[in-house]
């Protein structure tokens, strides 16, 4: 049985690794995207595409937060099931007898790479919260600068 944990728990070190790379490369290439769409904003020739671009993007990141929470909550299911399946290993089949709070600290140490996966994807859903905010901020700005263009040629 130990030699079967040790295979989770380094398969579950290796999805880690490969989770917080990629919401990484994600975050970066987002970036990257919005400060395009704040250079667009600059000029009035570009605001029309750069209202299309807001729009699509935000659309995007409220379609990604959808994504990330279903697999924040398949994350959550499979850690709560091998809290249950630990708890039932340790007061089983444990040499030593263990108390509850022993139960418990072995348990959470068993779980600290899944757990840590749970708050990458945590972070990345915010991370696109904190975007559709920004193109709700962007969509304003756009709107005030068309605005303003509309009104210095009535002038």
């Amino acid at each position: 049985m130990a030699e079967e944990k040790k295979y989770n728990d380094d398969q579950a070190k290796e999805k880690l690794e490969m989770i917080e790379q990629k919401l990484a490369a994600e975050r970066k290439d987002w970036k990257e995207k919005i400060h395009d769409l704040i250079k667009m904003i600059r000029g009035t020739s570009t605001l029309a595409e750069a209202q299309v671009f807001m729009l699509s993007y935000r659309q995007l990141f409220v379609e990604k937060i959808t994504e990330l929470r279903g697999l924040l909550m398949k994350k959550q299911k499979s850690i709560d099931t091998f809290y249950k399946d630990q708890y039932r290993e340790y007061t089983i089949n444990y040499d030593i007898k263990l108390s509850p709070a022993e139960k418990n600290q072995f348990i959470k140490a068993d779980l600290a790479n899944l757990r840590m996966q749970a708050e990458l994807l945590e972070n990345q859903i915010n991370f696109f919260q904190e975007s559709v905010k920004t193109m709700d901020t962007m969509s304003f700005s756009i709107n005030n600068r068309i605005k303003l263009a509309e009104a210095q040629l009535d002038q």
